[in-house]
């Protein structure tokens, strides 16, 4: 049979049944001609799941989330540079301006031809040196032997830094360092394992961390 629900405590129809709901214990009253028993119960079971998942829920809407040790944190990007003063970026200049600072830093790292880890944003070299060619194309002593000083000729020569180079700079600091791995181009093998290794080389895992729009790297690391 199908029933109207009817609540209060005046009759309003011929009545047949009564029902007492939770701890609220208010009389429902049953009609012909209203919603099914089954839809009742379907309703009833839905507003306790909701209660249950709410109760869930709670602790974390009260809980503050876990802070992580980079927020707040001041990052001169490819280190202390502009266009026009300062130091050409992602250069040893730029990286020693941004520790006088007290800031921490974010840089590119490649591959050169002989698998050294080397700090640069392009994949290609005619922007920021003298070279002519992708970055992965040239060793790492044929890179040292170019100029990176195209955006600041202010400055007489400018080597391009390994990651080597920038890990003993802030070995002794306590600044933070974020390494963006630049694998949207070229996918470099094995290049997220070896700054890893690199990294703890230098006992500096906890004041590092790694981003990359490749998120196969992202995911590597």
């Amino acid at each position: 049979k199908k029933y109207r629900v009817l609540t209060g405590d005046r009759p309003t129809g011929n009545l047949h049944i009564g029902h007492y709901f939770g701890s609220l214990q208010n009389r429902v009253r049953l009609s012909k001609m209203g919603v099914p028993t089954s839809i009742l119960i379907v309703i009833g079971a839905i507003l306790v799941l909701g209660l249950i998942y709410l109760f869930m829920i709670m602790p974390r809407i009260w809980q503050k989330p876990e802070k992580s040790p980079h927020m707040g944190v001041l990052y001169a990007h490819r280190g202390l540079h502009d266009n026009h003063s300062d130091a050409p970026e992602n250069s040893m200049a730029a990286f020693r301006k941004a520790v006088e600072a007290g800031y921490g830093i974010e840089l590119d790292v490649q591959l050169t031809k002989d698998n050294e880890i080397v700090v640069i944003h392009d994949e290609t070299l005619q922007r920021v040196s003298n070279g002519i060619g992708y970055v992965k194309d040239f060793t790492i002593g044929e890179l040292k032997a170019l100029n990176f000083n195209k955006t600041h000729l202010e400055y007489e020569n400018v080597n391009i830094p390994t990651l080597r180079e920038v890990l003993q700079l802030l070995k002794d600091t306590d600044l933070k360092l974020n390494i963006e791995l630049k694998t949207g181009v070229f996918f470099y093998p094995n290049i997220e394992q070896m700054v890893v290794d690199l990294v703890s080389e230098y006992d500096m895992q906890d004041r590092v961390w790694y981003s990359s729009f490749n998120h196969y790297s992202v995911k590597e690391v």
